[in-house]
């Protein structure tokens, strides 16, 4: 065998090493079928699947990890093993044992998988070393990132077989020789470059270098600049790194550590790169002290380091990839059209079993058919090649040993190696060797890879070979038929014995397969594969004894594998008492299961059962369909029947092996692990046991009391624990339907007579709804010290919060579907659940909620967002589905509980009697979860939002008290016991606040949810159409447009319709106003803007007028600006909507009449604050001359409509004028006493000081008012002046100009100076000007003229002149309007004298001609019918618009039931006629008289 070269160098013919090849020095080295098996399994394994490498499982000690090494790296290793890729598996078992030998780096790969030296991993720590990572490969080397760590594969070989390589002896098991052993030696090579790299093994001191073809010893010694030649790459990779860490400006760790998947606390901070936009979490403590720049510096960071990660996985994943390739090009090939040859031989032999139709199938592109038909060719045949390790898997003893002699191409190694083989061929084995198990729990009864060579008494022993070829099974000459012919007289051999072994070839290893199903038994098929010759009972004693690892051999305690054996002595005796063969069958397994389970010391019987379950059922699934004639079948179908049945009985009855009886259900331990592992439960077993539920009542029992079990385990569990098997357990379970249907007959899932407080913790499905981030400790995990947290944390933990529960709510949402979608019944109990969570929670919506007595906003919440997602099968955009919802569905039997809701418009006598009457028919799907997502969104979100208001408010008040405590500090001070109680009750109270903050932005977090509240508002926009419909029966809105107003004669079923069918409309579409207006479409802004206009213009069909102004709400928030749209969400619609144009106005104005009185005890309050968002909306279209045209359209002819809104102005800017004036002179008064503080009494001055604060905070609400209600007066005299100077109207307008004219420029104006006016919003320049501006819009109308020099309190000329200046000087107005303000107060003095002497030339005016409450005189009296009283018409008209009752005896009155008084109205002319007249004659008089 040719020699190879030390470094890799090839010898030259003149004995120089001048070409020196950079390869890895094993290329002419010779290989063995178990290297070259070892090599190629190691190599299809995953570069960190380290126990697939290894050959291990999970649970292996640490002996069983170096017993692995030792074995895999003397068959890998590159100076041994010269088949091609020996040295990159050689690494890898090298970094698989450098991994799971240290504790740390094996507890951080059990825990998160991947390399955990890897800084990108899985597993990776949040500080890795500085050096890790420095020097990479380039993609095309062949050599991942994984194997450039700090020790190399060869020291690491070195170490553990006691080479040099740690200084002073080795620690491996051959331990040993330090560095002054003289043992044997020899020097290897792995690729490196000549004079690197190059190690020793077995000795302290390196061999000489083999002399080269001339002689020479060795080279000449090398210099200085050739050693530092050498080192400096060592140099590089390591005293550079260290050198820059040295002299690095900072010697903190490297930083905050990063995770880019999901948050998970404590890192719950989400921060997006700036560049690449990379999203990555981080612990929010980490960086609470970063400045701006340092987060930028993170920022980059983690964008480096992501980039870094797709990097690492790329080069992994294109390194997989190409070897893949070149093993499917190259290896495959060179297996096809090689290996090939020689089992075609032996085919031609007579001596193979091959099943061409099964490798022609496993074949890519038919390479084997291929293969096949050319080797077939009698021109092939002298060429055909017979390998000399088939021939001894063929031939045993002398004759095998002689035909290999005879090759000459054989070496010399080899050889010797064979005849030792074929030594231990010829020998029977004395044990019985069972059946092995690989890492995955597979059954390795026939190894794929093994050569199995079977004595005369049919027991096999499997070799420990593993290679991944075809399956080769070897039986003793005696259970083989003799050859016919002489099979090697075609090769010119001699004649062999005639007892030969045959050879069976299955296609199990012919695809690569995962290390599970590498190792399992049979073909791959997956059958139970038997070795050639073998009996039936031979081989169902090997199967059974693999299945349940039992011997019944006393010195056979552990198979080849290092799996323990469990003895069954009894089954022996009874076999030997009954005169049976010694071996496990059917007949016995029953009593031999029994005696294994009940002798497993302190493993329960059921993980000893369930592992046997998992390997029976691989077995069982190897048989395919149609051969369950074969016995084989029958033989695994009853044994894993049997293992069935005992898992049964260790559930349901432990004392039958023994073991005393748990205290809790032993199934659900095993629901919360993985089902692939051992403990787990399997989707076979669950079928298993789910198809005896007919039969074994037992069965059902135990599998629904483990779910129960479950249930109550998440009850005492929250966000922060470890929730998720749990939740991920019942999801799977739910997919079996027969266990669904057995789950909802517990009397766990629907209790009679459950408590709101306590259902989502004792029904079954209540924990799993229960889990939300607004559970106790969650909140302040989520938000710990709230107070000093700015608002980019906050942002960034709801951000997290939000991420965690949408992942929870879609469990719950998958748990729900496979529930409903089972059947009716499964069905109806899902439903029955929901209707009972939100019926005993009534009181949610109650005034003062004590949340000890319902369910918590979590739990109610998921339920909420459930039924929204279970409604959106049927919420399409063209409401094809909508008449699916059955209105007759609340008078059949509803689930929704709706007796005691308040109705739209109708009282509880109405409603009961119409309830009462109960329609026909069932009530479908689509209809149930309709009502029971409108009543979801009452009991569940909606309150929530109601709880989110009041929390607010609560911390507010209790920020206000702790002011207040603070400042009472001083008197504690001189007392500590006092001061002590102080400082707790103190920390007491800021704990509360701290908490009730947390909780705060906790909810703040939950209804943010963009995704959430956007499906919620897709529901809601359903419940509009469908309300819209209904009170427009016959359009079929929203393809044909409603037509207002509505009919007058209502819907009996729309007046019956609980009220928060139309408030949860209202309160979902505030908040999202408020707070996330950009996620509505202008869809759902058409039908909204819609519905508010329709139920305002129409206002009779709802009589709750909070209801109504809610409506107004919306829109008011929708015209607000918001993201660079200056009329917010809905302004532009509103004035662009022709349904909007032709109605908003006129229902915006009949709102703001009708909430005069709203029924409640803060009317008063309430109205100014519906009366301002009016004042909004109006302002927000006033532009539009549509709306403007309209209005003066309407107003000729609903003229009476008009003055009640008209008058109603009035009162307003009269009121809210009048306070902000007093106000401001009572600021001023006390701002002037408080100026010489210092000589008043603390007493005086705290009252002083209280009283201030009143008047200022009443001078800034009336003032945002006053200056509301002044500029729509000024917009409504513009266009309605008709309405303004109307008889009933016009001389309260005057007063109430003149009146307030006079307090801004009047002798009494210096009393509005108060310090700083901006801060209460008064600006007395612009008031004063607006008030000019409703003088001059009314300029031309003559009563109003009159009307303002009639005002005998307020009305002086001298005002207009002062008013005149301060425009004029202060440059308020410009010349025209001046001009037409001067003679305007020309006016009012000609219509003063006038009138004055209109009022002398009557004279004395008797009592009966004056007005009673007015005392003019009456121009139209009129009779009240009740009191009998005589009064003006404008006078009665003018108080009625205020009060509707006779103002004399408080009667109901209208102005259509008084009585015109024609003979007083004749007597009142006749009475002018007189007094003109004589005036007349006076004048004549005067003018005749001479002189």
């Amino acid at each position: 065998m040719p020699a190879a070269t030390a470094s890799g160098a090839d010898a030259t013919p003149n004995g120089n090493a001048k070409s020196r090849d950079h390869n890895q020095g094993n290329q002419d080295r010779k290989y063995t079928v178990e290297q070259k098996t070892a090599v190629i399994r190691v190599r299809k394994c995953s570069p960190t699947a380290f126990y697939e490498i290894l050959g291990l499982e999970r649970t292996v000690s640490d002996g069983d990890i170096k017993k692995a090494y030792r074995k895999l790296s003397l068959l890998t290793h590159p100076d041994k093993n010269g088949y091609d890729g020996a040295d990159e598996a050689f690494k890898m078992v090298s970094r698989a044992f450098q991994i799971l030998s240290d504790a740390d780096k094996k507890v951080k790969y059990d825990k998160f998988g991947g390399d955990p030296d890897n800084r990108f991993g899985p597993g990776a720590a949040s500080a890795s070393s500085p050096f890790s990572g420095f020097a990479r490969s380039s993609p095309g080397s062949g050599r991942g990132p994984m194997f450039e760590d700090e020790i190399s594969p060869e020291e690491l070989f070195n170490r553990f077989f006691g080479g040099g390589g740690m200084g002073n002896g080795g620690f491996g098991p051959f331990g040993g020789g330090g560095m002054f052993d003289a043992g044997p030696q020899f020097v290897f090579n792995l690729g490196g470059g000549p004079g690197f790299r190059v190690h020793q093994m077995g000795g302290g001191r390196p061999r000489r270098r083999p002399r080269e073809a001339n002689g020479n010893s060795e080279g000449p010694p090398q210099s200085a600049t050739s050693v530092l030649t050498n080192l400096l790459p060592l140099l590089i990779l390591f005293v550079l790194p260290l050198l820059s860490s040295i002299f690095s400006s900072s010697s903190t760790p490297s930083g905050p550590s990063f995770r880019f998947d999901s948050p998970v606390p404590p890192h719950t901070m989400h921060r997006t790169t700036p560049r690449l936009k990379v999203d990555y979490y981080i612990n929010p403590n980490d960086v609470a002290e970063f400045s701006n720049w340092k987060m930028n510096q993170l920022d980059h960071k983690a964008e480096a380091n992501y980039v870094s990660k797709l990097q690492y996985e790329c080069e992994v994943e294109t390194q997989g990839r190409n070897r893949l390739m070149q093993e499917a090009q190259e290896g495959w090939t060179n297996y096809v059209y090689q290996e090939v040859i020689e089992l075609v031989l032996w085919r031609r032999l007579g001596l193979v079993d091959m099943e061409f139709e099964e490798l022609s199938t496993t074949s890519p592109q038919g390479s084997f058919t291929k293969a096949f038909a050319q080797l077939e060719s009698p021109e092939l045949r002298p060429a055909t090649h017979i390998s000399p390790q088939r021939l001894l898997t063929a031939y045993s003893g002398n004759d095998a040993a002689h035909l290999l002699s005879m090759s000459d191409s054989i070496s010399e190694a080899d050889k010797i190696r064979n005849k030792r083989l074929a030594k231990l061929g010829s020998q029977a084995p004395t044990q019985v060797a069972t059946s092995s198990e690989d890492a995955g729990g597979a059954v390795a009864a026939s190894e794929p890879s093994s050569v199995s060579v079977t004595p005369s008494n049919g027991v096999a022993t499997p070799d420990s070979v593993e290679q991944p070829k075809p399956q080769i099974s070897i039986p003793s000459a005696a259970n083989i038929a003799k050859s016919p012919q002489n099979p090697f007289s075609q090769l010119g051999l001699n004649k062999p014995n005639s007892d030969v072994p045959r050879i069976n070839i299955s296609p199990a290893a012919l695809t690569q397969t995962t290390p599970q199903k590498r190792d399992r038994p049979g073909s791959a098929g997956g059958r139970s594969g038997s070795r050639a010759g073998e009996s039936l009972e031979v081989w169902e004693d090997r199967i059974l004894g693999g299945v349940f690892r039992l011997t019944l051999d006393a010195n056979v305690r552990q198979d080849v594998h290092g799996h323990n054996l469990h003895y069954v002595g009894s089954v022996r005796e009874d076999l030997e008492e009954q005169g049976e063969p010694v071996r496990l069958s059917t007949t016995v397994l029953d009593q031999a299961i029994l005696e294994a389970a009940s002798n497993l010391g302190k493993t329960p019987p059921l993980d000893y059962l369930l592992a046997c379950w998992k390997r029976v059922s691989r077995q069982f699934k190897g048989f395919k369909a149609g051969k369950t004639e074969d016995p084989k079948y029958g033989v695994v179908k009853e044994a894993r029947r049997l293992c069935m049945s005992y898992c049964i009985f260790a559930v349901t009855m432990p004392d039958m092996f023994g073991c005393e009886p748990p205290s809790s259900n032993p199934l659900t331990p095993h629901l919360l692990v993985d089902q692939e592992d051992d403990r787990g439960l399997c989707h076979e077993f669950l079928t298993e046991a789910i198809s005896r539920f007919p039969e074994d009542e037992s069965v059902q029992e135990a599998i629904v009391g483990a779910v129960e079990e479950l249930s109550r385990q998440l009850a005492k569990m929250s966000m922060n624990d470890d929730y998720k098997p749990h939740v991920l357990a019942l999801r799977n379970l739910v997919r079996y339907p027969a266990l669904v249907n057995a789950i909802v007959q517990s009397p766990r899932f629907l209790p009679p007579d459950i408590l709101a407080a306590t259902i989502e913790v004792d029904t079954l499905l209540g924990p799993f709804f229960r889990i939300s981030p607004l559970q106790g400790d969650v909140t302040t995990n989520y938000f710990s010290s709230p107070k000093t947290r700015d608002k980019g944390y906050i942002l960034n933990s709801q951000a997290a919060l939000r991420m965690t529960l949408q992942t929870h709510q879609t469990d719950i949402l998958d748990i729900v579907n496979q529930i409903i979608k089972t059947g009716k019944e499964a069905r109806d109990k899902m439903l029955d659940w929901f209707a009972q969570c939100v019926n005993i929670n009534h009181k949610r919506r109650a005034m003062r909620v004590d949340q000890n007595t319902v369910s918590s906003d979590g739990f109610l919440i998921n339920v909420t967002v459930c039924l929204d997602q279970l409604c959106e099968p049927f919420m399409d955009a063209t409401f094809s589905k909508i008449d699916r919802i059955d209105v007759d569905y609340l008078r059949r039997t509803p689930r929704v509980d709706i007796k005691e809701e308040t109705k739209l418009n109708a009282d509880q006598h109405a409603s009961d009697e119409f309830y009462a009457q109960k329609v026909g028919g069932t009530s479908n799907f689509i209809s149930e979860v309709f009502f029971l997502t409108l009543a979801a969104h009452h009991y569940g979100s909606e309150a929530t939002n109601s709880t989110l208001s009041q929390l607010e408010k609560d911390l507010r008040q209790m920020e206000k008290q702790i002011e207040e405590m603070e400042l009472d500090r001083h008197k504690f001070v001189n007392n500590p016991a006092q001061l002590n109680m102080f400082e707790k009750a103190l920390k007491t109270y800021k704990d509360r606040i701290e908490k009730g903050l947390s909780y705060k932005y906790a909810v703040q977090g939950v209804l943010l949810d963009e995704l959430a509240q956007a499906r919620s508002m897709q529901f809601m926009r359903y419940v509009i159409v469908w309300l819209l419909r209904l009170v427009a029966p016959g359009h079929d809105f929203p393809k044909q447009p409603l037509h207002l107003p509505l009919h007058q004669e209502q819907p009996e079923v729309f007046m019956c319709l609980p009220e928060y069918f139309l408030e949860d409309i209202v309160g979902n579409f505030k908040f999202i106003m408020r707070n996330m207006p950009q996620i509505i479409t202008s869809t759902q802004s058409d039908e909204l803007v819609m519905l508010c206009i329709t139920f305002l213009r129409s206002s009779e069909y709802i009589k709750n007028p909070y209801l109504k102004s809610g409506l107004v709400t919306i829109m008011f928030h929708g015209i607000w600006p918001v993201y660079n749209r200056s009329k917010g969400i809905l302004g532009d619609l509103l004035n662009s909507l022709p349904f909007a144009t032709d109605n908003l106005l006129h229902a915006l104005m009949q709102c703001y009449i009708e909430v005069e009185n709203t029924g409640a005890h803060t009317q008063f309050y309430d109205k100014f604050n519906i009366r301002y968002e009016i004042f909004q909306i109006i302002k927000c279209i006033w532009s539009n001359t549509i709306y403007r045209e309209h209005l003066s359209e309407e107003a000729k002819v609903n003229l009476d409509f008009f003055v009640r809104f008209v008058n109603l102005l009035l009162n307003d800017v009269t009121f809210v004028l009048d306070e902000s004036l007093s106000a401001f002179a009572k600021i001023h008064d006390l701002q002037l006493e408080l100026a010489d503080f210092a000589k008043m009494e603390p007493a005086t001055r705290k009252e002083k000081e209280e009283a201030l604060e009143g008047a200022q905070r009443n001078a800034k609400s009336y003032m945002q008012l006053t200056n509301e209600t002044v500029a729509m007066l000024k917009l409504f005299t513009e266009a309605l002046a008709e309405s303004f100077t109307m008889p009933e109207i016009v001389q309260r307008l005057a007063d109430m100009l003149d009146y307030n004219l006079d307090a801004m420029v009047g002798p009494k104006s210096s009393h509005l100076r108060v310090e700083n006016p901006a801060e209460y919003g008064f600006n007395p320049k612009l008031l004063l000007a607006e008030i000019v501006d409703v003088y001059i819009n009314l300029k031309d109308k003559e009563n109003f003229v009159f009307a303002v020099a009639r005002d005998g309190r307020s009305y002086k000329p001298a005002n207009f002149e002062k008013a005149t200046i301060i425009l004029r000087k202060k440059g308020l107005k410009s010349s025209e309007e001046l001009a037409a303000w001067s003679a305007l107060g020309e006016k009012f003095r000609k219509a003063k004298e006038v009138d004055e002497q209109a009022e002398e030339d009557l004279g004395e005016v008797p009592d009966e001609f004056l007005d009673p409450l007015m005392y003019t005189l009456m121009e139209d009296p009129v009779i009240l019918p009740v009191s009998r009283t005589t009064i003006d018409r404008s006078t009665i008209r003018s108080h009625l618009l205020s009060d509707p009752n006779d103002p004399f005896n408080r009667a109901p009155l209208t102005i259509e039931d008084v009585i015109p008084d024609t003979d007083l109205k004749a007597r009142i002319q006749a009475f002018k006629a007189e007094k003109k007249g004589k005036k007349i004659a006076e004048a004549s008089v005067m003018d005749t008289t001479p002189g």
